[in-house]
């Protein structure tokens, strides 16, 4: 029975819209309930009841004017609430409540961020309430370029990731089964903060892709096959002091540069050691998207903002490798990388929310391949998706275009040169004309739904590679746009700056 009035762990409005949420989930299952856009005969009066709700916290208090709705709505609903009733008050609470700032995860939170994992500070193991985002890049950019009566791009396409999320606009509602596969938790910039403000009404981004290497995987790391699988067991000798020594010198060189926003290394090409020297270099808010590190059955990433580590990124789709057994003219065999199954330590999916300009995820490789990730990121309305990767697959590039024109997500591949054909060291001279990366981007053919690829090339990234990778460096306008030459397709205005 669900007495809104003696329940203590409604805390505040979130609570209150979770619980809502349970009641409903709980009656669909037992066909008792199915959504309706229709009210009940007490939406009216329930509508009055937040408004006032409303009104009353910026005098009495949040937790106050919490005690006063549950009173009203104990006297609109009666004894016990029906699901109907209950509909009406969580689509109440949707269209009426702006975003009331999360409770802050105290152990986690510094300076620069708020961490939660959920608007609601109760009921969490069954829902998860997060906000919509109203004021980002995409939809500021969406709003510039209405002027003729159409946006730039289409809307995002709906996602159906839940049974409830679909009737709400302004919150988003995760239920228990995607909580359990993705516990998520949210890195919120604190908007008094410098970083704060710096990402405050941002209309572009600046994008450093670091391809790193020329040389093959194999070249580099020790790897095991062994049975079907094949797994990854430390750098080969000198390679960790090759990498680490043009890792540095890169950084000198970026740092008598204008400060990029986001800076992406490779899949699999790094070591504890190398990430550490990512950390607490400089304080400028750049993100840095390190290479990751594969290291007792785990692939993963950790993500610097300024100097700060932030968290780890564990990749959870496993990569296939394909190998000629005996050389080149022997069988081809298919390996599965052998990761090991995700548990309580590094199960956590992290997003970061910068302030005004978006919500920034991660993936690595082959996670954009992985049916379930792409409803993560569908669901969470995911803005920019930056991606460390080492692949020769087309597969990263059509799940790309779908991101990017289905659910507007821009998405930044970072591929190593070896990737796409790797080359021994004394090979190095012999420079192929390849594409090895991209950046997907949302874009509009008359009312049609379409993507962009923006290609960089392995053969332009490659004059003082043995020293030195200084990379792919572009530019996204998100308050200027262009037409594809020779096409009527429109997106964000682009350019590649180095």
């Amino acid at each position: 029975m669900y007495q809104f009035l003696k329940n203590p762990q409604i805390e505040n409005i979130y609570d209150l819209f979770a619980y809502c949420c349970m009641f409903l989930l709980e009656a669909a299952d037992k066909r008792n309930f199915a959504p309706s856009e229709n009210g009940s005969e007490k939406y009216n009066d329930i509508a009055n009841a937040v408004d006032t709700y409303i009104v009353n916290r910026e005098i009495e208090g949040k937790r106050n004017s919490l005690l006063m709705l549950l009173e009203q709505l104990h006297m609109i609903c009666g004894f016990e609430c029906t699901p109907e009733q209950a509909f009406d008050i969580a689509r109440t609470i949707d269209d009426y409540i702006d975003l009331e700032e999360p409770v802050p995860d105290s152990t986690n939170s510094n300076a620069y961020f708020v961490r939660y994992s959920a608007l609601n500070i109760h009921f969490t193991s069954d829902i998860r309430i997060l906000p919509v985002l109203d004021n980002t890049f995409m939809t500021r950019s969406q709003a510039n370029f209405s002027n003729d009566g159409y946006p730039m791009l289409r809307n995002t396409k709906a996602s159906n990731s839940s049974m409830l999320g679909s009737y709400f606009k302004n919150y988003i509602i995760m239920e228990k089964g995607t909580i359990e596969e993705f516990p998520v938790n949210v890195s919120r910039v604190r908007g008094d903060s410098g970083l704060g403000k710096y990402y405050e009404g941002k209309n572009n981004i600046k994008l450093t892709l670091i391809p790193f290497t020329q040389v093959d995987l194999d070249e580099i790391q020790n790897i095991r096959y062994e049975g079907r699988y094949f797994s990854c067991e430390g750098m080969k000798s000198g390679q960790e002091e090759r990498l680490l020594s043009k890792q540095k010198r890169l950084f000198e060189l970026l740092a008598q540069e204008n400060a990029t926003d986001f800076i992406i290394f490779p899949e699999m090409l790094f070591t504890e050691n190398m990430t550490q020297c990512s950390i607490g270099r400089n304080e400028r808010p750049e993100m840095v998207v390190n290479g990751s590190v594969w290291e007792d059955g785990y692939n993963y990433s950790t993500i610097c903002l300024c100097g700060n580590e932030v968290y780890k990124h564990y990749k959870r789709c496993p990569y296939i490798a394909k190998r000629h057994e005996g050389g080149e003219s022997g069988k081809e065999r298919e390996y599965q990388e052998k990761l090991n199954p995700l548990g309580k330590s590094n199960k956590t999916y992290n997003i970061i929310e910068a302030g005004s300009f978006g919500r920034i995820a991660i993936g690595i490789c082959k996670d954009i391949d992985d049916p379930s990730m792409l409803l993560l990121w569908r669901m969470l309305r995911v803005n920019l998706l930056l991606v460390p990767a080492f692949s020769s697959s087309a597969d990263l590039e059509s799940t790309a275009e779908s991101l990017a024109s289905l659910y507007n997500i821009i998405v930044v591949l970072c591929n190593a040169c070896s990737a796409v054909g790797g080359l021994k060291e004394e090979q190095q001279a012999a420079l192929p004309s390849k594409a090895i990366g991209f950046i997907a981007l949302p874009a509009r053919k008359g009312k049609k739904r379409t993507s962009v690829l923006e290609y960089y090339y392995k053969k332009d990234t490659c004059s003082s590679c043995v020293d030195v990778c200084m990379g792919h460096k572009a530019i996204i306008k998100f308050d200027g746009k262009r037409i594809v030459p020779g096409t009527d397709i429109k997106t964000f205005d682009f350019e590649w700056i180095g």
